[in-house]
């Protein structure tokens, strides 16, 4: 069964609701599997916002009482270390100068317990419509993000490519997406 969803940002909904629903909003959101999806919206996604910093996309269900998924956008440069696995294709296509490359940012995308599939649109979907529009009115064909080891396949069956693991061999992967 899928469900039809449309993505509100964290912005409006502060705006038309009162500052109580957006909190059980965001602290009903429970994901076990990475506890740092949960603190930063309960903690981090409306701060973020009224700072004009990265915006929080959230996937309401029908009811607007629970959240099923979201992803925070924005903009980060990526170094590209000279040791990376990307072509040199890519690495001309991502405009790299002096080792770094302006990108889109993919922060954070997550579901909470229980929703793995079945939402539609896919918060990842969301986030490549957006940064396209932003691509074909202002450029900078890159998106960036950091994922966990895990999910490195995830994100390539979406079109990303990797760049490099985190400097000193940290858990993240560095990965993007191409216009």
């Amino acid at each position: 069964m899928t469900i039809d969803l449309i993505p509100v940002s964290i912005g409006d909904i502060a705006e038309d609701w009162d500052p109580e629903h957006v909190g059980r909003l965001s602290g009903a959101f429970g994901c076990k599997r990475d506890l740092g999806l949960e603190r930063f919206l309960m903690h981090d996604a409306m701060p973020f916002h009224k700072k004009h910093r990265p915006r929080t996309y959230l996937f309401l269900s029908a009811d607007s009482k629970n959240v099923l998924a979201y992803v925070t956008l924005g903009i980060k440069s990526l170094k590209v270390p000279k040791e990376n696995k990307l072509t040199n294709r890519v690495k001309k296509e991502m405009d790299i100068y002096k080792g770094v490359s302006q990108s889109y940012l993919i922060g954070q995308l997550g579901k909470p317990d229980g929703v793995e599939k079945g939402i539609r649109p896919e918060p990842i979907e969301l986030a490549l419509d957006v940064f396209e529009r932003s691509f074909r009115a202002v450029g900078c064909r890159t998106v960036r993000l950091d994922c966990k080891r895990e999910l490195v396949g995830f994100y390539e069956d979406n079109g990303f490519k990797m760049v490099s693991q985190e400097e000193g061999g940290g858990e993240l992967r560095h990965m993007v997406f191409l216009f």
